[in-house]
């Protein structure tokens, strides 16, 4: 075998190599940590295998941890101390990474939970989506359907992650019907314009009869009335579900992170 040909084929497994290894290794990392132990085995492995699945194609880990520990402390303190012990992250350790962290051990209504986006993931899951994603697990997390909180999480998580940062994934502009309505409209508009234009042009107008030398104005007289000013008292927004907060911050390690923390 020639020199060259044994170079091409050093060079592919070099390449492939590089290209499966880190595949392989997110394949066997432990991406779902349930401390309050509120899933099955059952939950918790296809749990496991939607997070990898969605992770891979957003090239990072998407996290869930339960805490069923008082001693744990403040949900955002524990989730960045876990990001700087484990080093989680699919490029590299401390890397790209979204956490979703539960607490199951304070009264219903007082448990808290907090959403964080770590490198790639603080770019796509930035304050304003990591806010509209919480928004969304509410009502999956009061009505104990734990699993469904946490599919709802990664789904929602990967289906954030393919707009690019800065769009608001929940804008109209992006529902089918209305792009869908923008089309039907801009073809009438389009039709509408042909129709007009397709019979003739009318050169009869105000003036065609009219004798302008016999016509003329023969009182004008402009008369003010009043002035009506109303006042109403604007509404105030008491509406909304769980505890705002977050904004993402810094860990004891360094790692700057993106936020949102609600309550349930």
């Amino acid at each position: 075998m020639k020199k060259r040909e044994l170079l091409k084929i050093a060079i592919i497994v070099f390449i492939a190599f590089f290209i499966l290894i880190p595949s392989l290794v997110h394949a066997e990392k432990q991406l779902i940590f349930d401390g309050a132990e509120v899933l099955s085995s059952g939950e918790k492995s296809m749990l496991e295998d939607l997070a990898r699945k969605y992770g891979a194609e957003r090239k990072t880990d998407f996290i869930i941890l339960t805490v069923g520990d008082p001693e744990a402390g403040d949900i955002e303190k524990y989730m960045a101390d876990f990001y700087d012990n484990h080093k989680p992250g699919f490029d590299r350790p401390g890397g790209n990474t979204v956490i979703l962290a539960v607490e199951f051990y304070k009264s219903e209504g007082k448990n808290e939970f907090y959403l964080a986006g770590f490198e790639k993931g603080e770019k796509y899951v930035d304050n304003a989506r990591a806010d509209q994603i919480t928004d969304k697990l509410i009502p999956y997390l009061k009505a104990k359907d734990y699993v469904g909180a946490f599919e709802t999480f990664i789904e929602t998580t990967y289906d954030y992650m393919g707009y690019r940062p800065g769009v608001n994934p929940e804008s109209i502009f992006f529902d089918l019907w209305f792009q869908v309505l923008i089309a039907i409209g801009i073809g009438g508009a389009v039709i509408g314009v042909m129709m007009y234009h397709s019979g003739g042009r009318v050169t009869v107008n105000q003036g065609t009869y009219m004798d302008t030398n016999k016509t003329r104005v023969n009182q004008r007289r402009d008369a003010y009335i009043r002035t009506t000013v109303s006042k109403r008292r604007k509404p105030s927004n008491n509406s909304g579900s769980g505890r705002g907060g977050g904004g993402g911050g810094v860990t004891r390690g360094g790692s700057s992170y993106s936020g949102s923390r609600k309550s349930f």
